[in-house]
C-alpha cells in the first residue's frame, strides 16, 4: 500500500480486531507487541516506504498501548554505525521523521540515498537456484550466515530474511520489551 492514510486505515483495522476493546476482552493488547517492517538489502528497494510505514504503526502502537520495536531501525544502526555528520555529531546514516504539520510520515531523502547505495542485491537467480539454497538453509541453519556473508549482505539471507545477526537483534529486542535477560547464543 503505497497511500499512508490507507495503510493507516487498513492497518488500524488490525490493532481494533486483535486487541477487541470491549468488555469481554480487556486485557488481548497487554500480551501484543507490534514489530516493524524489517530493513530491506534489495537493490533499488524504496527504503522510505519501510520508514514511513513504521512511523505510523509506532503511531498506532502508542495509541494503543502496545509496544512497539522498529526492527528496520534496529537493523540498520547493527549494520551501519553512525556516522559524524559536518559538525562533527553522530548523525545515524537513516532517520524516518514524521512532519508536526500534518504527522504524516517523511523520510529525509540524503539518508534515503546513502541507504540505497549501500543495498547492492538482487533477487538474479532463478527459482531452481533459490529452492537450494532453501533447502540447504533449512537442513544447515548455519548456511544462513555463509550466503548472507558470500552474498555482501550484513542484515539478511536474501535481501529480506534475517539472518543470524538479525534474528538475535530482534530476540534482544523482545526480551528488552518484556524486561528480561536475553539469552545468550554461542553460535553468533
Amino acid at each position: 500500500i503505497n497511500d499512508d492514510d490507507v495503510f493507516r486505515q487498513e492497518y488500524e483495522k488490525y490493532f481494533m480486531a486483535i486487541c477487541s476493546y470491549n468488555s469481554e476482552h480487556p486485557q488481548n493488547c497487554k500480551a501484543m507487541i507490534t514489530i516493524g517492517l524489517p530493513y530491506i538489502e534489495l537493490k533499488d528497494y524504496p527504503l522510505y516506504e519501510v520508514y514511513r510505514h513504521n512511523a505510523i504503526i509506532s503511531e498506532l502502537s502508542a495509541k494503543y498501548g502496545v509496544p512497539f520495536i522498529d526492527m528496520c531501525s534496529i537493523q540498520r544502526d547493527a549494520a551501519v554505525p553512525a556516522k559524524p555528520d559536518a559538525s562533527g555529531a553522530a548523525a545515524a546514516v537513516a532517520t524516518a521523521a514524521v512532519t508536526a504539520a500534518d504527522g504524516k510520515a517523511d523520510a529525509n531523502a540524503a539518508d534515503m540515498k546513502a541507504d540505497a547505495a549501500a543495498v547492492v542485491y538482487t533477487w538474479k537467480h532463478k527459482n531452481l537456484i533459490r529452492l537450494v539454497a532453501n533447502l540447504a538453509m533449512l537442513i544447515c541453519p548455519p548456511v544462513k550466515d555463509m550466503l548472507s556473508k558470500s552474498r555482501g549482505l550484513k542484515l539478511t539471507v536474501d535481501g529480506v530474511h534475517y539472518n543470524s545477526l538479525s534474528a538475535e537483534l530482534l530476540g534482544r529486542a523482545l526480551a528488552d520489551t518484556q524486561g528480561q535477560e536475553p539469552r545468550a547464543n554461542e553460535e553468533i
